[in-house]
């Protein structure tokens, strides 16, 4: 009796290797990437935008995933965006345009590449996207005067009126206003697809007791679009 059932036992565990090794290719298997894109470019995350990226590649791949690099090529600042494939063949992910940390990033054009975490390897050819937004020339440290003033530079698509910055801080989240209780400055465009205002951080009228400085604080910037 031991002769069949070790005979039987040896043809299950080969089947069942059998089936693993089928079942585990597309992880590990050869895989081609075609193309990468993005719809729309440029896009502005500061307006709530955000990229759909698709690429072409072999179908019935999973665990493919999207990094996005650094202007410069040197850091990855975007990791874990899954594809999933839409369709044979070709595979889909959204980007916002924030980091790994959930910060918005600075305008710019960055590197896209697909990333095969079963093999720790970059597929095929690169993708580019550019981010419309806060410039990196935007001070991270502001100490307002009351008679100095921080330059906000926001690139977005040439042409555009009404659009506008407000600042918000704190928890419960406040509102800076100016003394004209105006929450919002006007984007002047100063060349095409640059837009400019300048901020002094000061708030509050005569009415209410000020005008005041700000307080040390982060402040986050957003863009608004009022045309």
């Amino acid at each position: 009796m031991n002769g069949p059932i070790s005979r039987r036992l040896g043809q299950n565990l080969h089947v069942a290797l059998l089936i693993l090794s089928l079942f585990s290719w597309n992880a590990w298997g050869a895989t081609e990437v075609s193309v990468v894109s993005t719809s729309p470019d440029p896009f502005n995350p500061l307006i709530g935008q955000i990229t759909v990226i698709d690429v072409g590649a072999t179908p019935g791949v999973s665990g493919l995933e999207i990094r996005v690099l650094s202007p410069d090529s040197s850091q990855v600042v975007r990791s874990g965006l899954i594809l999933a494939e839409v369709q044979p063949g070709t595979y889909s992910a959204q980007w916002n345009g924030k980091n790994d940390q959930g910060v918005l990033l600075t305008a710019g054009n960055y590197p896209i590449r697909v990333f095969n975490p079963a093999t720790s390897t970059y597929l095929g050819p690169s993708g580019e996207v550019t981010v419309e937004g806060l410039h990196p020339s935007i001070p991270q440290v502001f100490s307002p005067t009351g008679t100095n003033a921080a330059e906000i530079t926001v690139q977005a698509t040439p042409g555009q009126t009404g659009l506008s910055v407000g600042f918000r801080f704190g928890t419960p989240p406040y509102w800076w206003y100016d003394s004209q209780n105006r929450t919002r400055l006007t984007l002047a465009e100063t060349e095409p697809g640059v837009y400019k205002a300048q901020w002094d951080a000061v708030f509050g009228s005569v009415n209410n007791g000020g005008p005041y400085l700000m307080r040390d604080a982060t402040y986050t910037i957003y863009v608004f679009d009022e045309a």
